[in-house]
């Protein structure tokens, strides 16, 4: 079963949770050129032309577009089934980290850049603390918008390369996943 999709010029790559395979997909012909197993994955996106596939034991690993491994950044770890995404701005990776909120990593080192707490309002006291996880992350030019489950949406803007201000957004509402589509 796939648990996320992405594409790039040449390809599309599909990955499937706990048994873990990140899969090479011809856009024409829909054929399986290669598939890499790599346990529990949980997210893939393509960002300049390398593959970023999420596991959720063994952290971010890179490959190439044809699926060669080229690096691991190391994430903490998410229990299986768990629902995380990664996302990219500039030279950051962006990952939905569970109860440790928002990680954001150099994309050239894969060193850990500075980490975000879930903001939690005093109207989220007697929430579940389980119920306070960062569940996805997407972005949209400069905005970063994360989905915190029952602490809800969290939205953030770059000012500069390198700096976030924050702005938290409430929604009385469990949420695991978000998009942006303009």
């Amino acid at each position: 079963m796939a648990t996320d999709v992405t594409f790039n010029n040449e390809s599309q790559y599909a990955v499937s949770g706990n048994a873990g395979a990140i899969s090479k997909i011809n856009k024409s012909s829909g054929a399986i050129e290669k598939s890499v197993t790599i346990a529990d994955l949980l997210s893939v996106r393509t960002y300049q032309n390398q593959v970023y596939v999420l596991s959720g034991t063994q952290g971010i690993k890179v490959v190439s577009n044809n699926l060669d491994p080229v690096k691991t950044i190391n994430v903490g770890q998410n229990p299986s089934s768990a629902k995380r995404t990664i996302d990219f701005y500039s030279n950051y990776l962006l990952a939905s980290e569970g109860a440790q909120g928002l990680g954001i990593y150099n994309i050239n080192t894969g060193a850990l850049d500075k980490r975000i707490s879930i903001p939690v309002s005093p109207d989220d006291s007697n929430m579940d603390p389980e119920d306070i996880v960062t569940n996805a992350v997407s972005t949209n030019d400069k905005r970063v918008f994360v989905a915190n489950g029952g602490a809800g949406i969290a939205a953030y803007q770059f000012d500069t390369q390198t700096t976030l201000t924050i702005s938290v957004v409430q929604v009385s509402m469990r949420l695991t996943t978000v998009q942006v589509i303009l």
